[in-house]
């Protein structure tokens, strides 16, 4: 039986032929762990004894300075998955709209709220190209339109301009766009294709992105 939202990288629960796994599903970094991350938390191991900042307050500013956005616009999450289910418990979307075929979590977070799921298809002879037409025309019908950027598993990348088009329809007719930009990191140039600096200044548009995959911290 094909479990429809298997989040994947559970290597251990046995394999099937006793083997050890194969694991091609959590897209963790193959260079491993950074030296500087290594070096930072051995310095800090003696720390573990104490409760962490509720606040994240080193972090957040870090990151903000890190990613050159506004004090008080970021939120941590124990994982990009956690901030999915965050958005949707917050804003209860009754209508969530996704291009697929995409990361099943988008829309398990959003039926654990009850909300209903539409679908625009990316289409293997478009090379997976996103249905910007489509997803326009939804705005105002749904609540929310979750975009992957890079889209896992299809790796359909956007450019901010045809995301930031998707928002500012968006804004007019109510509706949310949440980008997942978990993998943007991967790219050299990544942070042209990023709307992170964005999201501070619009009240529909949500970023996402995950230290797991690039920094092999999951």
């Amino acid at each position: 039986m094909i479990k429809r939202f298997e989040h994947g990288g559970n290597i251990y629960q046995p394999a099937p032929d006793g083997g050890p796994w194969l694991d091609f599903s959590a897209n963790i970094n193959p260079l491993g762990l950074p030296e500087s991350i290594r070096q930072a938390l051995t310095a800090h191991l003696d720390a573990v004894v104490h409760y962490p900042d509720p606040a994240g307050t080193a972090l957040r500013q870090a990151l903000e300075g890190g990613y050159g956005v506004p004090g008080g616009t970021i939120l941590l999450g124990n994982g990009a998955a956690e901030l999915f289910y965050l958005y949707m418990h917050t804003f209860r979307p009754q209508r969530v709209l996704l291009p697929v075929p995409s990361f099943s979590e988008y829309e398990r977070a959003a039926r654990a709220v009850g909300a209903v799921i539409g679908y625009e298809y990316l289409k293997e002879d478009d090379d997976f190209a996103f249905p910007w037409e489509g997803l326009r025309r939804a705005c105002g019908q749904v609540d929310c339109i979750v975009i992957g950027n890079p889209n896992n598993p299809t790796g359909t990348l956007a450019t901010a301009d045809e995301v930031l088009a998707l928002a500012e329809v968006g804004a007019r007719k109510g509706t949310d766009i949440l980008v997942d930009e978990s993998f943007l990191d991967f790219l050299p140039s990544g942070e042209a294709y990023s709307v992170l600096d964005q999201a501070g200044d619009r009240d529909n548009l949500f970023v996402i992105r995950s230290l797991t995959k690039f920094y092999a911290l999951p």
